[in-house]
């Protein structure tokens, strides 16, 4: 009886907002993986319309990257800048793809050649990260490196979670966080 009571009081104090946990697009990946710790170099671009967000970019990059002191967590991502598109699977724009009253900070195409796929259905080559001119713009960096972030998890195949904590959140303005944490990082560890 008293060991039913501990494990029901243990229940009880243990915050909702913790559960843990990834999604992804059922299991379908980017084609050539994210990098092998660096065995198989990846690359993103920065296009013309991204180039002034290449700071918020890197960090967000570095962030997925170098996880092991902050998380406790390794991941086999290895993805650096390039200056030659056609190396690229992560290519960044900036512009004004949805209505501002939408609020859409920005999303994620998935292409196999040139053609787009549904993550859900197949595996893809690249992607084209889009950040959403005006509503991105009018946020903090904090929010907009958060972006970011988010939208590099979905390049990688994750996708939205209910959890406030995880970079995966379904809407990167309202997380408590603007980087992978644990759960997105299991996740990465899951596909690759």
């Amino acid at each position: 009886m008293l060991k039913k009571i501990i494990f029901v009081v243990v229940l009880l104090i243990i915050p909702a907002n913790q559960v843990y946990a990834y999604d992804t697009y059922n299991d379908h990946i980017l084609n050539g993986g994210v990098g092998d710790y660096g065995n198989n170099k990846r690359y993103y671009y920065l296009t013309s319309s991204a180039v002034d967000e290449e700071l918020k970019i890197k960090e967000a990059m570095g962030d997925w990257i170098y996880t092991t002191e902050r998380t406790g967590i390794t991941t086999p991502i290895s993805i650096r800048e390039t200056s030659f598109q056609s190396l690229s699977s992560f290519d960044f724009y900036k512009d004004q793809y949805w209505p501002v009253e939408m609020g859409v900070l920005g999303d994620t195409l998935h292409y196999r050649y040139s053609s787009q796929v549904d993550e859900e259905y197949e595996n893809w080559g690249w992607t084209k990260v889009r950040l959403n001119g005006a509503n991105y713009d009018i946020n903090s960096y904090w929010v907009q490196k958060a972006t970011i972030a988010h939208e590099m998890g979905h390049a990688m195949g994750l996708d939205h979670v209910g959890n406030t904590y995880a970079i995966m959140y379904s809407s990167a303005d309202k997380a408590n966080v603007n980087k992978a944490g644990v759960d997105d990082l299991n996740g990465i560890n899951h596909l690759y």
